[in-house]
């Protein structure tokens, strides 16, 4: 199943799950490999990875454990790597490449050069972390912007993570941050809906948050 046909209730549980996993209290490198493997990626995903941000590098946080076809080897930091997770942490919103077919990726299958997506992390104004995934070549414009919105949204809930455990200083708003950053960093209008009521949920201190949506002529 493709991240853009993903239907509403798998959507809304994966979702879920990344939320319940930010509040978890896992140590960071077990959260990020359940993060990863939670992810809606399309099929053929050679795999995915975490990566830890530091002042002028990057360290391995984990490797997505669900991924039988390709084992990615880290760090395999090059200067061309380094470079992509550098603009994708310093401008902190979702990088798509296509990298040449040279390239040191120790990810190939049948020699098959991936696409690859980078989703930073952030909490306040910085980016604790990325988010790497090797996705198959030659997927559409249409597959990448809609498998782009839903990472944007589950690395935003993500971000919970690091505020429940003190990487930023938090303060008595900071769910009403989380909140309206989770659903003013989407377009997406149903990920933008998940989001809301997950993350409201968490910021009101209730069991539940329903939220309406207009159509014409219904809601």
């Amino acid at each position: 199943m493709s991240s853009s046909e993903l239907t509403s209730d798998h959507l809304q549980g994966i979702v879920g799950r990344v939320a319940e996993l930010a509040h978890s209290g896992l140590p960071a490198r077990d959260f990020y490999r359940n993060f990863l493997d939670a992810l809606p990626t399309p099929p053929g995903t050679f795999g995915a990875a975490a990566w830890e941000c530091h002042a002028d590098a990057f360290s391995a946080l984990a490797t997505g454990t669900r991924y039988p076809s390709a084992e990615i080897q880290l760090p395999y930091n090059n200067d061309e790597h380094v470079a992509m997770l550098l603009k994708a942490r310093d401008e902190r919103q979702g990088q798509v490449y296509h990298p040449p077919q040279q390239a040191d990726y120790q990810v190939f299958v049948e020699n098959a050069m991936p696409t690859v997506g980078v989703y930073p992390v952030v909490v306040g104004e910085t980016s604790v972390s990325l988010v790497e995934v090797f996705l198959p070549p030659n997927l559409s414009d249409q597959v990448l912007t809609a498998f782009t919105g839903k990472m944007e949204i589950l690395c935003e809930i993500a971000g919970g993570f690091h505020r429940a455990a003190g990487t930023s200083t938090a303060s008595g708003d900071e769910p009403i941050r989380a909140l309206t950053s989770a659903v003013h960093r989407s377009l997406d209008v149903e990920a933008t809906c998940y989001a809301l009521a997950n993350e409201g949920r968490r910021a009101l201190g209730c069991d539940r948050v329903s939220v309406l949506t207009g159509r014409p002529g219904k809601y």
